[in-house]
């Protein structure tokens, strides 16, 4: 996830619209973006950005032609606690590779002592 995302999904939960819906593609989305200092086409990207991964759920509408469109979006659970999620993707990538992270910090203590044996020999 990257700054703009993060920026966007603080913003939503700072100001308590986490579960409000914003009218997207359209004048306030321009306002969020200005308020953001972000160019609104980066915001739209992000957006989509969150929403395949599941932190932003669009509004859905159905117009009279039964074409369905986005009316808006807001944040998922998963949007609303991001950081904990956020966390939670690391330690168990950690839990994961646990005995590589052992395997590098041995590999560079040998590397330490062979430095050492060299400069003082």
């Amino acid at each position: 996830m990257d700054r703009t995302c993060k920026k966007i999904l603080d913003k939503l939960i700072s100001y308590g619209r986490g579960t409000d819906y914003i009218c997207t593609w359209d004048e306030e989305l321009n306002e969020f973006a200005n308020s953001l200092e972000i160019p609104v086409e980066d915001v739209r990207a992000a957006v989509r950005y969150l929403k395949d991964h599941g932190y932003i759920e669009y509004q859905m509408y159905h117009s009279a032609h039964g074409i369905e469109r986005s009316r808006g979006f807001h944040l998922s659970h998963q949007g609303l606690h991001w950081r904990y999620y956020r966390r939670k993707e690391i330690l168990d990538y950690i839990a994961d590779k646990w005995a590589d992270f052992i395997v590098a910090a041995i590999s560079l203590v040998s590397l330490i002592i062979s430095v050492i044996s060299l400069l003082q020999g």
